[in-house]
Formats: C-alpha cells, structure tokens, sequence
C-alpha cells in the first residue's frame, strides 16, 4: 500500500492478526494454533468466518485453517456466540455515538456490519454441525439461512436487498474520491450525486429507501440480541416475578441460610420489598439453592461462566415457580445445571432460547427419568430447541435416513465413533417421544410405533457395522453368488448377501416398545455351517458356525456396551431355540425342526409375537412362512388351554409377589395392582390372545397375519371368535395398561399402581379369561 507517483495497489490492514499491532507480522502455523487455542477471543471468531487462503502455499494454507476450525466452529450449539454479538454491539453502539458515526453506512445502526454479525452468528452456532454454513460468502450463506429455519425467508430477502443497496453504496462513496468511506456525504449536492449514481430519482428517493433498509436490518438484528427475558414476560406482573427472582439470586445482602434457618421475619432493610415473596418460597427450595451458592462446583466457576449463570438463574427460578410444585421442579433440573456449569456453553444455549429453557424445565418436571437422561447426556439439550420438532415423530423411513446421513460422516473403520452416533441418536429421539408422551401430542399407538421404528433402524444399523467389521476380517460367505462379483459390485454383494435375520419377540416383535424396554432377540442364518467363508488376501477364512456367532457376538457387543454415552439397549436372547444353553444363531433349517418338533407351548407362544426386524429380505420372507406355518398347524387344544394356564400360574407365583415399598392398606380400592402380572393385568390379555391365535390358527389363517395385541383382537372380532364388545373391552384394557405403564416408567414409579385406577377394566378382563380358558374359544 506504499504511494508512488503511479498511486497505490491496495490498502492493507494487518490489525486482524494475532495479538494485533503488537504482534509479529508473520506467525508460524504452530503459533496461529497455540495463539487461537489459548487466547482466541469470540471478536476473532467472527473475523474468522470470512477468513480464507488467498496467495502463497495454498494446499498448506488449507491445512492451517482445517486446523483452526475447531476455535471458529464448535462441534456443540455455541449460543456463546449471542452473547458475544451483543457486548459486540454495545461495544460499536458506544464507538457511533463518541465519533459521531449516525451517517456511517457500514458501523451505523442497521449498516453493513450488523448484516455481517447476523449471518456470522448464525454460522458460529451451527457450523460445528452443519458444515455447509463453514463458508465466508454472506450472500451466499442466506438462503441455507432460510433452509435450517434460522430465519424466515421475509427476513432473509430483507437482509439481501440491504447488503446489496449498502454495498453499492459503498461503492459509490469510495468511488467517488478513491476514498476508504463510508460516511454518507451532509451537503445535498454530493447527495444528489450519490442518489443519481444509484439510480434514484433524486437524494429524498435515495434517502428514503438507504432508510427503510436500514429499519429492516436493524429488526431483524435486535430480534436477534433482544433480552432473552422478553420472551418469557407477557405482562408487567410476569416482568416484576422476574425482577424479584434477580434481585433474590444476585443480591449481596441475601443470605439465603439465614433466611431459610431463621425466617423472614429476622431480615429488615431491602428484604421488607420482597417479604410476602420470600414468605411464599418453600424453605427446602431456599436451602436447595444455599447449597448450590456455597457448592465447590460454582465457587471455582470462571468469570464468563459465572455471569452466564447469573444471567441464567433468575429466569430458571422465575419458570420453576409457575408450574405446581416449584420445589419438584427445581430438585429435578438443577442436576443439569450442575453438569454443565463448566460447559457454559450450554448455559448461554438456555439463556439465549428461553423457550429452550422452558421446555426444559416443564419436561423435567413432568419426567424424573427425562430430567436424569438430560443430567447425564447434556447434547440432547439441543433437541428442545425447535418446539416443532420436537413433537412431529418422522417415519420408519425417515429415520433410516436421518441415521444414515449421521454414519456417513464416520470413517468405516471407526466403530466408536459409529457406537457413540446410534447412541446419541436413540437418545435423543427417545427424548422427542418421552416429550410427545407427557405432552399428549401422540396417542399411546403412534408412541410405540416410534419406539419401535427407533429400535429397528438402529438393529439394521448395527448389523451393516458388524457386518462390515467381520466381511472386512474373514471375508464373505460363500453362497450361490457368483466370486467374479465380488470385486466389482463389493457393495451390492454385501448388502444382498447376509443371509442372517434378526427376530424380534416381546414387545419389539408386537410393535409395543415402552420408554425402557429391553430387546427379545433371536438370530437366524440360512447356509452351510461346515463351508467356509470366501477369505482374500490379508483376510482369514473360517467356517459359517463361527463367522455367524460371531456376528451375532458383536452386534450384541454394539448393543450393550457401556460407553461414555451408555448402552444402546439391553438384550435377552433366552428366546432361541434351547434357551441359553442354544447356539447364539441358529441355521434356519434346524430352527424350523426346532419349532415344529421341539418347542415348548410357551415358545410358539412367543412365536405367535415373533416378527423379523432387520437383514436379509429373501430369508425374513422364508421365516415368516415358517411363522404362519407353525402358528395355523392342528393342535389339541384341551392340552394346549392346561399347558397355558399352567404356565400362567407359575408366572403369577414368581412374578405377581407385592413390592415390600409399594403401598398396600385394608381397603380394595387403596391396594397396588401389577399392571402386567397382576389378575386381570397386561399378561392375561396376551395369554388369551395367544391361547385363541394357537387353537383357531388352523381354521382362520389371517389370525397369524398380525404380531400386536390390538390388531390380534380386532381380527378376532371380525373372525367372531370373540364378540365386538369383549374385543373392544380387552383393546381398552390394553391400552390403558401401556399407557399407565409408559407414564410410569417416565415418572420410574415402577410398574405396581392403585387398584382403584384398574378395577373396571380388571374385572373385563377376568370374566373373558372365565369363558376362554373354562369353555374354550372353539364352543
């Protein structure tokens, strides 16, 4: 940028490096790293968003700024970024007003600037996840602006118009007197000049439009910095709750254990403001709070995290104390607070969205078991943050794909990281229905359908990664495919190739899955088990027994494994053929010996809820023929009732025993009830399904079409095996069950609950038991 008698090239600012004018003019790589990592300010973060190689070692450049991201992109939701934004504004606000800068078109109110800052905090907080926001072109960055929800498709068309009319502007003034303006000229010639340039129809046009541009951005960008109390507040009473709730968690003066231990009463000075307050708050909820004050956690807090929680805690207290049990409410999401009080990222997240914040603590309040899950898994707080989405459930199909596109981010031979993706996925959708479960948004059916789909695109998942680790290993089964494929068409071989199915019973099997049910599993194979399997270089054959075991090995390891994030889900596999003393898979020919000359009544029982959930599609035809065909066979159906209702009773002596902690008093109506072993309970219903299925399977084949309880009973209300109304009084009984067991779980109340709640749908469900297992469904 020297002057010479020709002029100059360019002017160069080189403020933006590290350290500013105080630091060297050129860094190393490692010094930029060190620089950033251990004194990046959220200013640079900004600045970096618009960074980019531009000249010298380019490839080198590329490797310097895919190094860096971390500090410009974090991989969680940085609401941080808000907050930054606005000490930022407060920060150019004070420097318009000392150099009188109104005029500015660039740092003024509504300029170029705010645009920037608008589009760039948007990338800040999402461009650790979605990394097509990691790119430095503004104009280009609106439309997927609009596309992620982040804004409106009004505001975005705003925000271009503005950045378009201010930029050529700009333009216009620098090129002008080939100065570095902004500042729009005060005398109304050069202002006619600038309008004329501009193609307005004089300076008042000109005027007039740079204002109404200005208006637009200026919303837009205070909806964005807006005081996150605003959104919580509807009228002065609320706004005077909160002011209460601030002054009570910030004030000095507040000794928040001497008012719990001594009353209100001995306070005098500013506390006579908030008496009849502060007499209302329930003394374990003060004392909750002195713990937190005085905890080693909060004391040790950094200044940044402690103004965010200070920011935080009043709005916190103020929503706690609308719902019915203020005190419930707080002992439930303080654990999170708790967890996150390092991660303050997390802070600024509920500070910045407060129906986030709400959401999170209506969700807590209803939900022991949601209130644990967020204190143990803090990313699912990201979930809260759309209240739309968190009550639209996707389909089946939808989900495999959402699954899918989070998996093809994880290098194949990452299987941690995959394992930490399912999780988090599970996770966070089983948030979504435990939300829509409280809520009432989703009818008790629609609950277990999504519960269901979760578990089965996360098996097929984990069957593709096992598979995956032992092909890679030990190679392919050797079937009827042709070996000249295999090079050429790998992925299609793999994928139509498994010859393995995973069976689903219980709950999964019957599309019935509750917030914490475990998994009924049975694997099936379909080839020789003495051939080998089809070994290339570097890669060990072995026999199928031994290949499929071991799949079977590892996918259960996927499944169940402890990691940082939990386990998947609990798996019991005594279901196969021979129990725990069976093989781990099974070939299909001798499960289909197995089931037509060995099995127990119990077990076609529980084949009558067996359906295949994930793998091979020409194999999961072949065992749901099996299915059909062992389900519809003849029976002698005076054994089959004894073999069930014995088998009934040695249930209810080991599992229908009273909890010692439940409530149990003299009166009937006072009593606990076992929703699924107790008389009348959820068991008996399927006993009395599986009882009619077995014994008129044989003269109505469609009684096998189905593995749910509800459409097993519609279907025998149609077949007229039962009448209408004891179908429907049974589908009742059923669904109230789930329902109240669901609820229970979510609450972890167990599953014993008031007789009084039951008693007409126990009594339904007895007087069928009398006439199907004392007469029997055939007279």
């Amino acid at each position: 940028d020297s002057r010479t008698v020709d002029g100059f090239v360019f002017r160069v600012d080189m403020r933006l490096r590290p350290n500013g004018q105080s630091g060297p003019l050129a860094l190393s790589f490692d010094a930029m790293e060190d620089y950033y990592q251990q004194h990046g300010r959220e200013w640079e973060r900004y600045a970096m968003v618009k960074a980019r190689i531009v000249a010298g070692d380019i490839v080198a450049g590329q490797q310097l700024m895919t190094s860096l991201k971390p500090f410009v992109y974090r991989r969680y939701l940085d609401f941080g970024a808000i907050d930054a934004l606005r000490d930022m504004k407060k920060l150019i606000e004070q420097q318009v007003k000392r150099q009188n800068l109104s005029r500015n078109i660039k740092l003024g109110a509504g300029g170029i600037r705010e645009i920037e800052f608008i589009v760039q905090s948007f990338q800040l907080i999402h461009g650790g996840r979605l990394t097509n926001f990691q790119q430095p072109n503004l104009l280009q960055m609106l439309p997927l602006l609009n596309q992620s929800d982040c804004l409106s498709i009004a505001e975005t068309n705003k925000l271009s118009a503005a950045y378009c009319f201010l930029r050529n502007t700009e333009h216009a003034l620098q090129a002008w007197r080939d100065e570095q303006t902004q500042n729009l000229p005060s005398d109304t010639l050069s202002l006619e000049r600038l309008a004329f340039s501009l193609d307005c129809s004089g300076a008042s046009d000109f005027s007039q439009k740079l204002q109404q541009h200005r208006d637009n951005v200026s919303d837009i960008f205070s909806s964005i910095v807006a005081s996150d109390e605003d959104a919580l507040t509807e009228d002065d009473g609320q706004a005077e709750s909160l002011i209460f709730w601030r002054w009570f968690w910030l004030s000095d003066n507040l000794d928040v254990i001497e008012l719990a231990t001594e009353g209100v009463s001995a306070h005098t000075g500013d506390d006579d403001d908030y008496k009849t307050e502060l007499i209302a708050i329930d003394p374990e909820q003060i004392k909750l709070l002195a713990d937190f004050r005085s905890s080693r956690k909060l004391l040790s807090m950094e200044s940044q995290g402690r103004d965010r929680l200070d920011k935080l805690m009043p709005l916190l207290l103020y929503l706690c104390n609308q719902v019915d049990e203020p005190l419930i409410a707080l002992q439930r999401v303080m654990p999170f607070i708790e967890s996150v009080l390092r991660r303050t990222a997390y802070l600024a997240l509920l500070i910045e969205t407060p129906k986030a914040l709400k959401q999170l603590v209506e969700l807590c309040y209803a939900s022991k078991w949601i209130a644990e899950q967020l204190a143990r898994y803090p990313s699912l707080l990201d979930e809260l943050l759309d209240h739309r989405n968190l009550y639209i459930v996707p389909s089946g199909a939808e989900l495999a794909d959402q699954l899918r596109q989070q998996l093809l981010r994880v290098q194949s031979d990452d299987l941690e990281t995959a394992m930490d993706v399912l999780r988090h996925f599970k996770l966070a959708h089983g948030l979504r229905v435990a939300a829509c479960q409280i809520s009432g948004a989703l009818p008790l059916m629609k609950i277990s359908d999504y519960l269901t789909f979760l578990a089965e695109v996360i098996l097929q998942a984990v069957l593709e990664l096992a598979w995956q680790a032992m092909v890679e290993k030990h190679g392919l089964p050797s079937t009827d495919l042709d070996p000249d494929k295999l090079d050429k068409q790998e992925g299609e071989v793999l994928e139509g190739s498994q010859h393995f199915i995973i069976v689903g019973y219980g709950k999964l099997g019957g599309i019935e899955l509750g917030p914490a049910s475990d998994l009924d599993l049975v694997f099936i194979h379909d080839v020789d088990s003495q051939a080998e399997t089809l070994a290339e270089e570097n890669q060990k054959a072995i026999t199928h027994s031994v290949f499929f075991t071991r799949l079977g090995q590892k996918i259960i390891h996927i499944l169940t494994a402890q990691t940082i994030s939990g386990a998947l889900y609990e798996v019991d596999m005594r279901l196969r053929p021979s129990g725990a003393s069976g093989l781990l898979v099974s070939g299909f020919d001798a499960f289909k010996r197995y089931q037509q000359e060995s099995a127990w009544t119990w077990e076609h029982q529980a084949l009558v809820r067996a359906r295949a959930v994930a793998g091979d599609s020409e194999l999961i035809n072949r065992f749901n023929q099996l299915r059909k065909d062992v389900i519809c066979q003849p029976r002698d159906n005076s054994l089959l009732r004894n073999d069930i209702i014995e088998m009934r009773e040695k249930m209810r002596e080991h599992l229908d025993k009273p909890n010692p902690s439940a409530k149990s008093v003299t009166a009937t109506e006072d009593k606990v009830f076992n929703i699924k072993q107790g008389h009348g309970g959820i068991v008996d219903i399927e006993f009395i399904v599986q009882f009619i299925v077995l014994a008129r399977a044989s003269d109505f084949a469609c009684l096998a079409n189905w593995t749910d309880n509800i459409r097993q009973l519609e279907t025998l209300a149609v077949t007229n095996i039962v009448t209408q109304t004891e179908a429907d009084k049974l589908i009742a009984a059923y669904k109230d069950y789930r329902a109240a067991a669901h609820l229970a779980a979510l609450k972890q109340q167990g599953a014993e609950l008031s007789v009084k709640l039951f008693s007409e749908n126990m009594k339904n469900v007895e007087q069928v038991w009398l006439k199907v297992f004392s007469a029997g469904p055939e007279e």
